[in-house]
């Protein structure tokens, strides 16, 4: 049947309907002719051929085709052990600059690294994500579950670089990673979507995470194991200033 009305369409002269007059079993629809060419399984026959464009198509995802570990294989469903993080980047306005921040946010502590950058490729991304990691013990990084941009793409060079595991959320899933979402939100409050990272300085991005992120997290929780969470925070401020100090 299929060969049959593909020939009937090679024509230009018959349409869904004129196939379905010629024969009554069958039923297609223009949807699926439509989809014939657009696959170019109709040699004689493409788009510019059509008295009616219609809406133009939207180009393909392409976005999570790498392969990667799926969320579902991380075996981390509660908040009581540290080393668990969730990263993703905020951008800039498009049109505007490529510079952006890479968020790193730990599951249990809440408590978050935003690294501004020069742009997103997987090269840079890699280079900023192991130096800030790699600052703290072992212990406290043990698994980073990602958005499925093509920014992680490189993300098996992470796993060797920080000697972790590295999962991915399911693609348009943001709720798998919420902690991370929850922080962006607060962080776009500060720099809203047209802003333009490439107007901002590390050191501002810094005291803004410092000033709002962390004490929105704390205060958050000072009816909600408030000891428990400040001691988690404090122990990565720790490593964090007797690293530096150590490095200067």
């Amino acid at each position: 049947m299929k060969s049959f009305a593909i020939l009937f369409t090679c024509t230009y002269k018959y349409n869904s309907a004129r196939i379905k007059n010629f024969h009554q079993e069958w039923i297609i629809s223009f949807k699926t002719i439509y989809n014939w060419i657009y696959s170019g399984l109709l040699e004689k026959v493409t788009s510019k051929n059509l008295r009616r464009k219609g809406k133009k198509r939207k180009s393909q995802e392409n976005r999570g085709k790498f392969n990667g570990k799926s969320i579902k294989e991380r075996n981390v469903n509660n908040r009581i052990t540290l080393g668990h993080w969730e990263g993703d980047t905020v951008v800039s306005s498009r049109g505007k600059s490529k510079s952006c921040l890479i968020t790193l946010v730990e599951r249990t502590s809440r408590f978050t690294l935003a690294i501004l950058v020069e742009n997103r490729t997987t090269k840079v991304i890699n280079k900023n994500i192991s130096h800030y990691l790699s600052i703290l013990p072992n212990n406290l990084v043990k698994t980073i579950t990602f958005d499925r941009g093509k920014e992680f793409a490189n993300w098996q060079q992470l796993e060797k670089n920080l000697n972790v595991k590295i999962y991915f959320a399911d693609a348009y899933s943001p709720w798998q990673r919420g902690t991370n979402e929850n922080t962006n939100g607060l962080i776009r409050e500060k720099f809203p979507k047209k802003f333009n990272f490439s107007n901002t300085t590390k050191n501002a991005v810094h005291k803004f995470i410092l000033d709002l992120v962390h004490n929105y997290n704390i205060l958050c929780r000072l009816n909600y194991k408030i000891h428990f969470y400040l001691c988690i925070y404090l122990t990565f401020v720790f490593h964090l200033k007797n690293n530096y100090q150590n490095s200067r």
